[in-house]
């Protein structure tokens, strides 16, 4: 990645909604990046927001691309499912890719 925005926020053992999003802004490409938070996903995209602004990114556009569940069985591995009242399903491949990045070494499955 050309920038210092981390792709993936998902701390291990998470059990909670993801929201994929789409970075925007002067002086980089079009970033994909998964968020995740406890409450809605309106909340995880507005803490996405204020963490974009800590990285001093001129006129950065954000845009939602649907949402998810995230859930770590007992040994450890992923599952995506589910999908946002408020955005949408995201793309469950792209996110499982991202968390593939994250923890290469976890099996990461997805429900339809």
């Amino acid at each position: 990645m050309d920038n210092c925005i981390p792709a993936t926020l998902l701390p291990l053992g998470y059990n909670g909604k993801i929201l994929l999003l789409s970075i925007n802004a002067d002086g980089i490409d079009e970033t994909i990046i998964l968020r995740c938070g406890d409450l809605w996903h309106s909340e995880i995209l507005r803490a996405t927001e204020n963490e974009i602004k800590g990285y001093g990114l001129k006129f950065p556009i954000i845009d939602e691309l649907g949402g998810a569940w995230v859930r770590f069985d007992y040994e450890g591995n992923i599952l995506i499912f589910g999908t946002s009242e408020e955005y949408g399903s995201c793309d469950k491949n792209c996110a499982a890719d991202l968390l593939r990045q994250l923890y290469p070494d976890r099996l990461v499955r997805i429900e339809p």
